[in-house]
């Protein structure tokens, strides 16, 4: 058996398919305001963070450090 790299990475270039995100409003707003809150919903750090390819590093903790079963 061989070890694994130390620091595997593996880089996501697409998902699965579109996600659909719908949003309630409650209260009385603009048409004009409820535009900016669905722009402000696309900018949101989640969201970026689903739309861009994401690099995940994976590496083994250290077995002393291990909390026993």
């Amino acid at each position: 058996m061989t070890a694994p790299p130390e620091n595997p990475v593996t880089v996501l270039e697409s998902s699965n398919g579109p996600f659909e995100r719908v949003i309630h409003l409650t209260g009385r707003l603009t048409d004009e305001q409820r535009a900016r809150l669905l722009t402000i919903a696309e900018k949101c750090p989640v969201s970026q963070t689903l739309v861009r390819p994401s690099m995940v590093i994976s590496s083994l903790a250290d077995v002393s450090s291990a909390v026993p079963a």
